[in-house]
């Protein structure tokens, strides 16, 4: 989105999947993890919790080598500049695919970590590698028929974002309403709450086509927000009453992600599930994206087109 499109993403760096591979080897994993799940019954939920109980202590416990180390302290010094807060977001090799074994979708099944301090960026690199190895995303990948080493797993760093709103956009409909309108969804904060379904949304269903005009706007009581913890990870505040029955974002905000999203829409061919985020700087705000993925409901509207993915050893 970034380097392609010219759209506002975060800054980061990824810690690839050659990052795991060296990561595995250092620590003999990959023939201890290949023989615990040789024997895994996907269908036996005692079974399943054994192993990724075994499997996730295994990685948690684990070095770093010192080259990986190095490669990911000397990342966040140059994305940091001084000191600051990232979020660590999973990303494995086969996640919303497109073809094949693509009706996948492991979103929502692998772990993703905001406003992660400098001092456990480490930890947080491993549990999300353990996070591969929960009972449901084992047992997803079995359904699917994927194997553990063709889904190895990258782990994006961006750095925070202070949101003052967030969300999700579809660029299509979802709930076989009209496919002529895009639907946004919007809360206070950081938009975990609203992923999890913690907290009800703010709704705007917006015309697909230009000027993307607001067709429906629907403000929801909204009695808490998530915000940034102050010495890291993440806390939920009570919103006062005024705020808690505002809509969260404007129409003007809503217009500039319709036309951005649809950017995003033609250049895969397919309808996307659009994760954002605003701040306010000043008198003006920003909006960013955070993460895209196919809306696995949409119809193809073009070509689908993946990103051309170069096999690399680099680890950063």
């Amino acid at each position: 989105l970034k380097h392609r499109l010219d759209l506002p993403v975060p800054e980061g760096f990824v810690v690839t999947t050659a990052a795991q591979q060296l990561f595995f080897e250092h620590n003999r994993l990959r023939e201890r993890i290949d023989h615990r799940l040789a024997g895994l019954n996907g269908d036996d939920p005692a079974d399943l919790d054994a192993v990724a109980g075994e499997i996730g202590q295994w990685i948690l416990k684990a070095d770093l080598p010192e080259v990986l180390r190095d490669g990911m302290d000397a990342a966040y010094a140059a994305l940091a500049g001084d000191a600051t807060e990232v979020a660590l977001r999973s990303s494995a090799v086969g996640e919303d695919a497109v073809g094949g074994s693509a009706s996948a979708s492991f979103a929502g099944q692998y772990l993703s970590l905001l406003n992660v301090t400098e001092s456990e960026l480490e930890a947080g690199y491993r549990r999300i590698l353990a996070s591969k190895y929960t009972p449901a995303a084992m047992a997803y990948r079995l359904r699917q028929g994927l194997s553990d080493a063709e889904t190895p797993m990258a782990v994006l760093v961006l750095k925070m974002v202070a949101a003052a709103s967030s969300g999700v956009l579809y660029t299509n409909a979802t709930d076989g309403e009209d496919p002529d309108r895009m639907s946004v969804h919007s809360v206070w904060g950081l938009g975990e709450l609203l992923v999890s379904g913690q907290t009800p949304a703010d709704l705007f269903r917006v015309s697909r086509t230009p000027p993307h005009d607001v067709l429906e706007r629907h403000a929801v009581e909204k009695r808490e927000q998530m915000v940034r913890g102050d010495k890291g990870g993440t806390a939920v505040a009570p919103l006062s009453a005024d705020r808690a029955g505002a809509v969260s974002i404007t129409d003007d905000q809503v217009n500039r992600l319709a036309r951005w999203a649809m950017v995003i829409e033609n250049h895969f061919g397919l309808p996307q599930d659009i994760e954002w985020a605003v701040i306010n700087e000043g008198t003006k705000s920003a909006l960013y994206f955070l993460q895209c993925r196919p809306l696995k409901s949409g119809k193809k509207t073009g070509k689908a087109k993946l990103p051309e993915i170069e096999r690399s050893d680099d680890l950063i």
